[in-house]
């Protein structure tokens, strides 16, 4: 093999590594991204959450809502790790968790002082 042909070879080689680092850092960096969304669309929720209590609806609906959702996916969803949303089981979970402090919040702010809030 010629000096040529073999250079030419080892620097292909070495292209292909690095085009393959750049995808995997693309990949991760990706992946990574995915999260900052689903906390995004967690704070929209309980965002959501005190806004409906502070215009009289009862809170508990919101995670019902993520309820009927989960039953008419049937359980068809990507790995939350590839989604830019929560799965409807986490939205379940930290709507029921966070209602305390969302009617704390709604409270708070609220100016027309719904009686939803004082169950």
């Amino acid at each position: 093999m010629s000096e040529l042909m073999r250079l030419n070879t080892i620097k292909s080689a070495d292209g292909a590594r690095h085009r393959a680092r750049r995808v995997g850092r693309g990949i991760g960096s990706g992946l990574g991204m995915l999260k900052f969304s689903r906390v995004h669309e967690q704070e929209a929720d309980r965002l959501g959450l005190v806004f409906m209590l502070m215009a009289g609806y009862e809170g508990t609906e919101a995670a019902e809502v993520w309820v009927r959702m989960s039953k008419l996916s049937k359980g068809k969803s990507q790995p939350e790790i590839l989604s830019t949303h929560p799965s409807n089981a986490s939205r379940i979970e930290d709507l029921r968790s966070y209602l305390p402090t969302a009617k704390k919040h709604a409270a708070q702010f609220n100016v027309a002082g719904s009686s939803v809030l004082k169950k």
